[in-house]
C-alpha cells in the first residue's frame, strides 16, 4: 500500500517497526521527536500571561423620542367633510 501525504511524502507499508534498521527506527524517533516538540512549542506560544479586564459597558443609548401624533395617523389625507362638524 502507498500513501502520499500532505508534504507528497510517500510511505510503504513493509514489515512494520520489526523490519525497520536501526538507522530507520532512529530516523523515525527523531521525527517523533521533532513533532512534539513543535507541538509543545505551539501550545506555549498561544498562553499569554496576565490577568483578564472586564469589558466596557456598552455605550449609553439616546432616549426614543416620544410618539406624536403624526406617528400615529393613516396615510389617508383627511377629507374637508370630516372638518365639518354637523
Amino acid at each position: 500500500m502507498r500513501l502520499a501525504g500532505a508534504a507528497g511524502v510517500k510511505l510503504e507499508h513493509s514489515g512494520g517497526v520489526k523490519a525497520m534498521t536501526d538507522e530507520q527506527l532512529e530516523r523515525s524517533l527523531e521525527l517523533i521527536e521533532e513533532m512534539i516538540a513543535k507541538r509543545d512549542a505551539a501550545a506555549n506560544a498561544k498562553v499569554v500571561e496576565g490577568v483578564a479586564e472586564p469589558a466596557a459597558p456598552p455605550a449609553p443609548r439616546k432616549p426614543r423620542r416620544k410618539t406624536r401624533k403624526s406617528d400615529t395617523r393613516t396615510a389617508r389625507p383627511r377629507r374637508a367633510e370630516e372638518d365639518v362638524v354637523s
